[in-house]
């Protein structure tokens, strides 16, 4: 087989970044370019970023040698996603709502593309290429600007009906809790992703009931990694909002586990590479609640493919398209 029919395209859309690259079919990154995630409301603003994705994903086109050419695109994207149709349904990061991506990105680059959630792509690439090699019953849990979990049954994407499988980060964990960007109250998104560590470090240092050797900085330029490079430095308050995220994460993954029993449960994305502070913790906080026989079964691993794993997995979406393509899905267009 020829090289030229060995290249694929991965782009995988992030709340905050964009992670552009060509994968082989052996799940290497050729070459890659991740650029800033441009995020504003509106229908006229959603055309705008589509467009800058395109352009950038046209430089790396460009990095093709003469004797390479694409077979197809795989874009990941953190919402909901008719996977039939190529439409993102709901990203509410993103502010993005029934945006037919596929057609756009096909009728500029002219190859087949194909259009997953970006959890579902991290949990494909750990799945072909990972920390799920091997097995069949997979959740990968990423836990980045928002936190999502892909789920591989029997050895293929599980999306659900309707498309929304795997949506743990808006699991309910608190009784008319704080709001989300979903619309509704207390997900577990707002309390324990990147996101949520920085936002509920800020709310405390505003209150003033709480002391932190970063309240010195302005509070506007701080990001999630000075609360855990705070935290590293002992600070206390980012201690504890770290601690609270892992605790609200750690019986979400119990409830994951007891509901579901996969063989593995991979922790993916940026805060999951945060291992001492958040990871480990994680890891034991949820080897402790979960329903005994399992222990000693199931295993609770960081991602081996690390921050390119939705990546790889959306450049490889199309090898789960014959399995999808044959099952029915509901429409949630909104």
């Amino acid at each position: 087989m020829s090289l030229a029919e060995e290249t694929y395209l991965g782009i995988d859309i992030g709340g905050t970044k964009t992670n552009i690259g060509l994968v082989d079919a052996k799940g290497t990154v050729l070459t890659q370019k991740k650029t800033a995630t441009s995020i504003k409301s509106g229908p006229q603003w959603a055309e705008e970023n589509i467009q800058s994705i395109i352009e950038d994903t046209k430089e790396v086109v460009a990095t093709l040698s003469d004797n390479q050419q694409i077979r197809s695109i795989g874009i990941g994207v953190p919402g909901t996603v008719n996977w039939d149709l190529g439409k993102v349904v709901f990203a509410p990061n993103l502010h993005w709502r029934n945006i037919p991506i596929r057609d756009i990105f096909a009728s500029v680059f002219g190859v087949p593309v194909f259009v997953g959630q970006d959890t579902q792509a991290a949990a494909w690439g750990e799945f072909l290429y990972g920390a799920g090699q091997g097995l069949q019953d997979i959740a990968c849990i990423t836990i980045g600007t928002g936190i999502g979990c892909g789920l591989v049954i029997s050895g293929h994407l599980y999306r659900g009906h309707f498309g929304t499988a795997g949506e743990i980060g808006h699991t309910v964990v608190e009784k008319e809790g704080l709001p989300c960007n979903c619309g509704r109250n207390g997900c577990m998104e707002v309390y324990a992703s990147g996101t949520a560590i920085l936002n509920r470090f800020k709310v405390a240092v505003e209150a003033g009931q709480k002391t932190s050797i970063l309240e010195h900085r302005q509070l506007d330029e701080l990001t999630t990694f000075d609360i855990f490079a705070g935290a590293e430095a002992h600070d206390l308050l980012a201690q504890e909002i770290i601690g609270s995220a892992v605790e609200y994460l750690s019986m979400a993954l119990t409830n994951l586990i007891n509901l579901f029993g996969p063989e593995a449960v991979i922790l993916s994305g940026g805060i999951g590479e945060q291992r001492a502070l958040y990871v480990e913790p994680l890891i034991q906080r949820t080897y402790a609640r979960i329903y005994s026989i399992l222990v000693d079964k199931i295993k609770i691993t960081p991602a081996k493919l690390g921050a390119n794993a939705p990546l790889i997995g959306a450049a490889m979406l199309f090898r789960d398209a014959p399995h999808q393509g044959n099952k029915g899905k509901g429409d949630l267009s909104c």
